[in-house]
Formats: C-alpha cells, sequence, structure tokens
C-alpha cells in the first residue's frame, strides 16, 4: 500500500482532470451545436428571401423600379442635379417615355431607358447543367437585342423640344452586359449600327460626369464672358465720370480765375479807400477791418495728369 500511494493519488488526479476536460468538451460541444442551428437557422433565411427577391424581379413591374432606382443613383453619384441636368420619367408625344433625360447646353439631350431583361440570365445563372445554361444566355441575349430594336424604332429627337444627340439603354447591373456579351460579341456591332449606346452604372456615371464637368465648363465661360461685358460696362462708366470731373474741373478753375480778379480789383479798388478813410478817423468807430482777402493760388489739378502727380508724390515722400 506504501509503494502504490503515490500511484494512486496520480491515477486520482489523472481521473479528475480528465472529468474536467470532458466537462469543458460538453460545454464546447453545446455552444457549438447552438451556433450551428443559429446558422443553419439564418441560412434558410437567407435562402426564403434570396427566393423571394428572386421571385419579385421576376415581375416586370418590379424590375422596372429598380433599374429607375440604379439610374437615380447613378446620376446622383455623378453630381448631376435632378431639377438642372436630368428629368426622371418625361413622357412625349405618343406615350413613348425615356426613364431619363439629360440635358445638354444649348438645348441638346441625352435620353435614357432603364431595361432589365432577366429572365433568361435568372434560368442561366439557375441552370444545373450546361445546355440549360446556354439556353438561359441566348433568351438573355435576345432579350437585350429586342430591347435595342425596340429603343432604336423610338423617334426621341421628333417628340423632345431640343436636339437629341444620344440615346442611351441602360443595365442596372454589369454582369448582365457582360453575360450577353460573353455570349453575342457581335452585338456591340448591332449597337453602333442602331446608334444605341449600351451602359451600365459604371459606364453611366463616366458618361454623366462627363456631362457635369461640360456644364461647369460652359459656367465657367458664361461667368468669364459676363465677367468681361462688366468689366467693359465699367470702363466705358469710369471714362464717361472722367469727361465729367474734368468739365467740373475746368468750371473750378474758371471759378478760381474769377475769384482771384475779384480780390485783384478788391485790392486796387477799394483797399486804398479804405485806407484813406481810416487815416481820416473814419474807421475808429468801426467794428471791423476791411482786409483784403488772400487769393487762391492752387488751381484744380488736371485728370490726365493725376496719375503721373500720384507718381512723382510717392517717390518724393
Amino acid at each position: 500500500e506504501t509503494l502504490l500511494e503515490p500511484l494512486k493519488m496520480t491515477l486520482k488526479n489523472l481521473d479528475d482532470k480528465t472529468g474536467a476536460m470532458e466537462k469543458e468538451r460538453r460545454g464546447a460541444y453545446d455552444a457549438l451545436k447552438e451556433h450551428l442551428t443559429q446558422l443553419q437557422g439564418a441560412t434558410s433565411s437567407l435562402q426564403d428571401k434570396t427566393t423571394t427577391l428572386a421571385s419579385a424581379l421576376r415581375g416586370t413591374q418590379v424590375r422596372g423600379r429598380w433599374g429607375e432606382i440604379a439610374l437615380r443613383n447613378s446620376a446622383e453619384l455623378a453630381g448631376m442635379s435632378e431639377h438642372c441636368d436630368f428629368t426622371e420619367q418625361e413622357t412625349v408625344g405618343d406615350g413613348k417615355r425615356p426613364d431619363m433625360v439629360v440635358k445638354l447646353p444649348e438645348k441638346r439631350l441625352i435620353a435614357v431607358d432603364s431595361k432589365v431583361p432577366l429572365a433568361g440570365y435568372l434560368k442561366a445563372i439557375e441552370a444545373t447543367d450546361e445546355a440549360a445554361r446556354q439556353a438561359g444566355l441566348k433568351e438573355h441575349v435576345q432579350a437585350v437585342r429586342q430591347h435595342i430594336r425596340t429603343l432604336a424604332g423610338r423617334d426621341y429627337a421628333a417628340d423632345l423640344e431640343g436636339d437629341v444627340d444620344l440615346v442611351v439603354l441602360f443595365l442596372p447591373g454589369d454582369p448582365f452586359l457582360a453575360a450577353a456579351f460573353s455570349e453575342d460579341p457581335d452585338l456591340q456591332v448591332e449597337l453602333l449600327r442602331s446608334k444605341v449606346l449600351l451602359a451600365t452604372p459604371t459606364t453611366l456615371v463616366a458618361l454623366l460626369r462627363t456631362v457635369a464637368i461640360y456644364h461647369q465648363q460652359r459656367a465657367l465661360a458664361d461667368n468669364a464672358r459676363e465677367i468681361a461685358d462688366t468689366a467693359r460696362d465699367l470702363y466705358e462708366r469710369a471714362a464717361k465720370f472722367g469727361e465729367d470731373l474734368s468739365k467740373t474741373g475746368k468750371g473750378l478753375k474758371t471759378a478760381v480765375d474769377a475769384y482771384n480778379r475779384a480780390v485783384g480789383s478788391f485790392e486796387r479798388r477799394f483797399l486804398p479807400m479804405g485806407q484813406k478813410l481810416a487815416a481820416l478817423k473814419v474807421a475808429e468807430q468801426a467794428r471791423r477791418e476791411l482786409v483784403a482777402p488772400d487769393p487762391m493760388l492752387e488751381a484744380p489739378r488736371d485728370v490726365a495728369d493725376a496719375g503721373s502727380e500720384d507718381d512723382t508724390d510717392t517717390d518724393d515722400s
């Protein structure tokens, strides 16, 4: 017993530690089981929402609204103001309606139609085999081509007040365009022949930013022209004021000359007589003394010489 006592204690400690480890392992497994349960619920919820979203996007009204929101967001990201640079949902003539009309200077316009051909694309990404995927992509390309032909047939230039420089077919997702071009690279040739530009949010933002810069440059040019007109008007007014000021100076010079002549006449005619009267004691009771006024020695400065005289005064100082 004495010899086996240390072994007994060691085995007891080992048994206690093994029990503690088993308890911790059970707690960890329970926590992991709870996390897996939560993950399963979140995955199921996400799957349901994804299914709901996919089902909603199959409806034309929801897809159209989604495209309009994406179109508006692209315009706002590009710095285009709703009331100044683009107009949403503008109905023209016989009911044909671009989703957005981008206004350029000099009454020039860019008509933008938002389309979401999603049915064939969803079939392609949900396909379980290559044949079904190819069929979905072909349907997607056919839908995009049909939108191009429909848009090319709408004569917006005849209905909108202004010259339509460009018609844009907007797809609210880059994958839609990539899938169409990967299936049919010649689709771009048909776009160019139809005079339609196919744009995604990335390319549309770049296009609208260019338009915004065009507006800014036009505003700067208009401001520069207005500044030039204002400066010309200011120069003409300053020249007219200079002429009036010169006439005023000439009048003042005439008045000064007349005043000095009057002073001289006073000195010649009245002052000697006053001196005689003062010598005869006539002015002893007078409250004032007869004195000749001082002549004005400074003449008005000529406006034409004002600049040179100011320079001379500055140099002297």
